[in-house]
């Protein structure tokens, strides 16, 4: 579990604490009775007739898709783990789906947590041809679906467990499988639970799946993938015959995830990765598939910049196995605007015995995947996903020890530097009253040398971290008037005076060049001396952004073509958007991030605010703008 790094550091890849340096917490009350919601309180749509499957290909967003499930209880993702049956897994933890605890955050208590409702379900009749027939044990209804825990995240423990409900015709909900946690990762497995009591060969059976677990956050991550529910199978069906898409390239360019587009044009060949590639999966369970691959790109408007058919490459995939096709990097220094984007499609076309997921109705293609690559005013090596987070662990050292961490930049052109995004992860213990300081250095002191050398560009105090309702939001941290800063090297962190873990969201999919080995960005200060975090391999979630205030613009989706006017600036009692959408939300957050107030409509009353600046986040249908104003 632990490794030696020096007299005074060990990683650690937990919880544990045995000596200080930086801790790893993985994305990872009395006793609850779960609240099994009645139909009329929840999303309930038409009854779905069988074949069900969802391998959560289609899935909208970070939730799954609501013709099949009722509720957001999880979050569907492909980063947890790679041992998915494809693409996309739902992933069970004790975060909501706005991305906060269930409950104040406690290590010895436990409770339900999330949970994933299927729509009702017709297991009362079905039609063969023109007859109308009536289910029975004799059409072997049997439910499968693979699952596994902790992966990329963190592993359960003993007292956590994922449970399966079936709803019976009176309406109770009766378990009928579980697993435990074992304090190890779970490789992915196969389940198959056989429906064919009466009690549940009605027209309205649902299913559920949901995970006990310590009151800890985001820690203690089972995941379920490839759910199919259909009559005519066997209790030996060990593989289905499909090839899907797993994943693809985390990112086009050698070292981030994303870069200001000004600075990727300064030498895009030396930022570029030399190629990118998908990666596929057989489910076959002893034939060979020959598989043909192919792409397409589009500009941030759509339009399609290039292709590669699926006639020109192809290969035999053999039965249970993975594969990858990589291609050479496409053009992306001739795009128009400051923040503009790529959007990859990538295509298979397996040429025999593919039952799977066609014939179970899927609502979504597993053979294409997406990718969206974007420049944005930052810089970042993290994929916007926190499978964990990041701390300084102080062990034994008194508790007023002074801490610092930093993580290192390279700033490809002098620019200016506007504030700093950063995802706070919510798991192990409540920070949420814990204040710090923000510090931007020039350099840092040798390393294992007094730090008496450290050369400071900015720093602000921030009185706590900023907990944003939703799944990995950033909170923007933006300072009252931009740095110049020039080309070079720089770092990013913070100072604490007091033993806590921060925990900053940790990406543990990140790997330096895409390579394994330590990240050797990561830097820790916690005996007045500077050291390496070796042996982190992924990266925490921090973005320098880059730009000017007034100019940089921030989108998930395509850049939003309306211009927004504030005024007056300053103001008095209220704060005019000219063409904001009747849609649009308004949020008014203080200058080191913290949210103050949400409002819909283009007047903003500010009247009860305290003089000073403030920022005022516009967000319309996934896009969101910035602006600041001041009040009198």
């Amino acid at each position: 579990m632990f490794k030696r790094l020096s007299l005074f550091f060990i990683f650690q890849l937990v919880l544990l604490v045995q000596a200080q340096g930086v801790k790893l917490v993985p994305k990872q009350k009395s006793m609850l009775k779960y609240d099994f919601l009645s139909l009329n309180q929840i999303g309930i749509t038409d009854t779905i007739d069988l074949p069900f499957f969802d391998d959560f290909s289609n899935s909208v967003g970070t939730f799954p898709n609501s013709n099949l499930w009722i509720n957001n209880g999880v979050s569907i993702f492909n980063s947890f783990t790679y041992l998915c049956a494809n693409q996309y897994a739902a992933i069970f933890d004790h975060i909501d789906e706005k991305g906060n605890p269930y409950s104040t955050i406690n290590d010895n208590v436990s409770i339900y947590a999330d949970s994933l409702t299927s729509q009702p379900i017709n297991l009362k009749n079905y039609k063969l041809g023109p007859v109308t027939k009536t289910y029975s044990k004799a059409d072997s209804v049997y439910l499968t679906f693979f699952w596994g825990a902790g992966g990329l995240g963190d592993f359960p423990e003993l007292g956590d467990s994922l449970i399966l409900y079936f709803k019976d015709v009176a309406g109770k909900w009766n378990k009928v499988w579980g697993a435990s946690g074992s304090n190890f990762n779970v490789p992915i497995s196969l389940a198959k639970i056989r429906v064919d009591s009466s009690i549940y060969l009605h027209a309205t059976f649902q299913l559920k799946f949901v995970n006990f677990t310590k009151s800890t956050g985001n820690l203690n991550h089972f995941f379920i993938d490839y759910i199919a529910l259909h009559r005519n199978r066997s209790i030996s069906e060990k593989s289905f015959k499909d090839i899907g898409i797993k994943y693809a390239s985390g990112s086009l360019l050698l070292n981030y995830t994303q870069m200001p587009y000004t600075h990727f044009k300064t030498s895009p060949a030396s930022y570029m990765q030399p190629e990118h590639c998908m990666y596929v999966k057989s489910l076959h369970g002893n034939q060979t598939v020959q598989t043909r691959f192919g792409l397409d790109y589009f500009n941030q408007f759509g339009t399609l910049i290039g292709s590669i058919p699926l006639t020109s490459s192809g290969r035999n995939i053999l039965a249970q196995s993975d594969t990858s096709e990589c291609f050479s990097m496409p053009q992306l220094d001739t795009f128009v605007g400051n923040n503009p984007s790529i959007r990859i499609k990538y295509k298979i076309n397996p040429q025999a015995g593919v039952e799977f997921p066609d014939d179970y109705n899927a609502l979504g293609n597993n053979n294409e995947y997406e990718v969206t690559h974007r420049f944005n005013p930052w810089y970042a090596y993290d994929d916007g996903t926190a499978e964990g987070g990041i701390g300084l662990d102080y062990a034994a050292l008194p508790v007023n020890q002074k801490g610092q961490f930093a993580l290192k930049f390279n700033n490809k052109k002098t620019d200016s530097l506007a504030g700093v995004a950063i995802y706070f992860n919510q798991s192990k213990e409540d920070v949420a009253f814990r204040s710090f300081n923000l510090k931007i250095w020039k350099s840092l002191s040798p390393l294992d040398q007094p730090d008496n050398q450290d050369q400071v560009y900015y720093q602000q105090w921030i009185d706590k971290p900023v907990y944003t309702d939703s799944i990995n939001g950033f909170a923007y941290i933006l300072f009252d008037s931009a740095i110049v800063l020039p080309a070079g090297d720089f770092y990013v962190g913070w100072q604490q005076n007091q033993k806590f873990l921060l925990n900053i969201g940790y990406d543990n999919n990140y790997r330096y060049n895409n390579t394994e080995r330590f990240n050797p960005n990561i830097f820790f200060n916690l005996l007045n001396s500077w050291s390496k975090g070796f042996d982190v391999y992924g990266t925490p979630m921090i973005r320098p952004i880059i730009g000017k205030q007034s100019t940089f613009f921030f989108s998930a989706t395509l850049p939003s073509s309306i211009k927004y006017t504030i005024y007056p600036n300053p103001a008095q009692n209220s704060v005019f958007i000219q063409n904001l959408p009747s849609s649009a939300i308004v949020k008014i957050m203080a200058m080191d991030g913290k949210l103050i107030a949400k409002h819909i409509g283009n007047s903003i009353p500010v009247e009860n605010l305290r003089a000073g600046k403030y920022i005022l986040q516009i967000e319309n249908n996934q896009n969101i703008t910035f602006a600041t104003f001041y009040k009198n």
